[in-house]
């Protein structure tokens, strides 16, 4: 009896690695935007947005989308002096720290990743 064997198939679509990169940087921005305009939502899916994202990173939420920015710009070959690895590590640490300070004052303002954080640096202390 004859084994059939299978060929590996391949992608339908053969993309670049720039290609790919710039589709992702592209979907980060508009994804900010969307992020951005959320704020001002009323209702629909937008709204649910904003909730979804308040509820993770309280009031950090309204500085995320200028982060998710600053992350895609060297996604998208544009290098700015003052968007390195490690200031985007040192905004989104900051971020969390904002948002851990808040948490004491209400969990809705520290959000989930905020109250949790504050919990482990309120029993260190």
């Amino acid at each position: 009896m004859k084994r059939r064997s299978r060929k590996l198939k391949t992608a339908p679509i053969h993309l670049e690695k720039k290609t790919i990169l710039t589709i992702f940087g592209i979907s980060q921005v508009a994804f900010a935007l969307l992020l951005i305009v959320s704020f001002f939502a009323v209702s629909g899916i937008l709204l649910s947005l904003k909730v979804y994202f308040y509820d993770l990173f309280g009031l950090g939420s309204y500085l995320l989308p200028f982060f998710i920015i600053a992350f895609s710009l060297p996604i998208l070959s544009i290098r700015p002096k003052f968007i390195k690895n490690n200031t985007l590590l040192g905004i989104f640490a900051s971020i969390l720290t904002l948002t851990s300070l808040f948490a004491p004052l209400s969990e809705d303002l520290g959000g989930l990743f905020g109250t949790s954080i504050w919990d482990v640096v309120k029993s260190l202390l």
